[in-house]
């Protein structure tokens, strides 16, 4: 019998371990066991300073003044960001208090501007899609 403890994750994580799972054929177990691992792997890894990425992610840092690997640890905390359309709640009330708007993926794949107010206005010809749209 293993060693394991059980930990609360959010739904989310636990719906995006299920579907990455069933492609990587691990259990859902296995699969954030696998995600853990890699995080203390780049935590730890001497050409990825965590400081420097949340410096370039609270925008204190240069995105050009990071290495490649940096750069690829930032690109994917950013990108999972921009393409939730339930986005970061944090991230949403900050921008609400600084009175800015943004530009986010709502839940049909189109580009949309959050306004400070909370309402979405469409980004006209902005769509994201895995493939050109015939005209």
């Amino acid at each position: 019998m293993s060693n394991s403890s059980a930990v609360k994750i959010s739904a989310e994580l636990a719906e995006s371990a299920r579907q990455e799972s069933a492609i990587s054929a691990r259990s859902m177990t296995q699969q954030i066991e696998y995600w853990a691992r890699i995080g203390r792997a780049l935590e730890r890894s001497p050409s990825v300073s965590m400081s420097r990425v949340q410096a370039a992610l609270k925008a204190s840092l240069d995105y050009d003044a990071l290495n490649a690997d940096e750069r690829a640890v930032v690109l994917g905390r950013v990108e999972a960001h921009v393409f939730d359309p339930r986005g970061n709640p944090s991230l949403h009330r900050q921008f609400r208090k600084a009175g800015r708007s943004y530009s986010a993926v709502d839940e049909h794949g189109s580009m949309v501007e959050v306004l400070p107010s909370g309402e979405r206005v469409a980004l006209k010809g902005m769509r994201r899609s895995a493939r050109p749209r015939n005209r």
